[in-house]
């Protein structure tokens, strides 16, 4: 018998959340964006400073107020989000677990070590219902980062972002980075 345990295994428990996770993903991308857009209000600034931009400060600082307001709601919501998906799909493998017990012989559970029932019950289950979202926030949020952060660079300097995407690299390849 193949070995079910994995992520498609994760995901099966996590059946009846997943409108929560498209949402956290959302707020995970939403929250990206947000997060790389503070750059183009400190060019705003910049730009105010050196005489480059029309728009007045009192514009550009309720903007970028309003931006960093957004980012904390987002994250704000990101919280609440993850520990709502983590309880719920905690108490589902705590209730599975339980059940599955329950309907053992008693001499069967004897055999097993009262540490080991509890950990299956606490570690185990917090590590399994914590991993979509972390791997969510994660994976979702730093792909997104680097994206939206690379179509930032053209917009704000087209000719940086080609010599930095040129260097990053081999700055990294020589250990500068």
């Amino acid at each position: 018998m193949k070995n079910k345990y994995g992520l498609k295994w994760i995901f099966s428990k996590t059946k009846g959340l997943r409108p929560q996770l498209a949402l956290f993903t959302f707020l995970v991308l939403l929250s990206s964006a947000t997060e790389i857009s503070i750059a183009y209000f400190l060019k705003l600034f910049m730009d105010i400073a050196t005489g480059e931009s029309e728009l007045s400060l009192l514009t550009v600082g309720v903007l970028s107020v309003a931006v960093i307001a957004v980012t904390g709601i987002f994250a704000m919501l990101i919280s609440v989000l993850s520990k709502y998906i983590y309880g719920k799909t905690e108490r589902n493998l705590r209730s599975e677990l339980m059940s599955v017990i329950f309907s053992r012989r008693m001499t069967e559970i004897a055999k097993q070590h009262t540490g080991e029932l509890q950990t299956k019950l606490t570690v185990d289950a917090q590590a399994v219902s914590e991993c979509f979202p972390v791997i969510i926030k994660n994976l979702v949020g730093s792909a997104a980062s680097v994206v939206i952060a690379t179509v930032g660079m053209f917009i704000l300097n087209w000719k940086m972002a080609l010599i930095m995407l040129v260097l990053t690299p081999l700055g990294n390849r020589e250990g500068y980075i």
